[in-house]
């Protein structure tokens, strides 16, 4: 199958405020989550790939994150997801997945809790905030696109990284911590 590009219109779509780092003239574009983000560039894939493995790569992702609150938010969140969202203590993260009508995955996402009164979602691609919305009509919570976006270093060096941009210690920073 040959490779197939579509011109559409960039200008429909959001743009995260790290846009600009990625935009070279060689560099290709997909959609996700109605935000444009770069998916390729005329970079040495094998040495990306080989910092990546030895060091670490910071990437700018259209991934959503999405604020839920209100009183029954916790009951709310076991309806939509197939864990127990009660066992997420706060300063934690977990992924999540929740299912459609007929049992079938219909979006996978990690769900942090940064504190008491708010979950955090940042789902993958999909109209997951109609959906939930859809599914809100009892229970007393708001879901919200706060218009944030994610970076996500990822490597073995990525703490270390971290720590040198930081005044935080990260030597005992636990997996799916917030």
């Amino acid at each position: 199958m040959a490779n197939l590009h579509l011109s559409v219109s960039s200008h429909r779509f959001k743009r995260s405020p790290f846009f600009d780092r990625n935009d070279y003239p060689d560099t290709n574009y997909g959609i996700y989550n109605n935000r444009l983000y770069p998916l390729s560039s005329n970079l040495d894939q094998k040495a990306h790939y080989q910092h990546l493995r030895s060091q670490c790569c910071l990437y700018d992702v259209p991934e959503t994150p999405l604020r839920i609150t209100g009183p029954d938010r916790i009951a709310f969140l076991n309806k939509l997801f197939t864990r127990d969202i009660s066992k997420i203590k706060v300063g934690r993260a977990g992924y999540a997945i929740a299912c459609n009508h007929e049992g079938g995955v219909l979006m996978d996402g990690v769900l942090m809790r940064p504190n008491d009164d708010v979950f955090i979602y940042v789902q993958a691609n999909g109209d997951f905030l109609n959906w939930a919305n859809a599914h809100a009509a009892n229970f007393d919570v708001s879901i919200e696109d706060f218009d944030s976006w994610v970076l996500q270093i990822q490597g073995p060096t990525s703490l270390q990284v971290l720590e040198a941009i930081s005044d935080i210690d990260l030597t005992a920073f636990p997996y799916y911590a917030v």
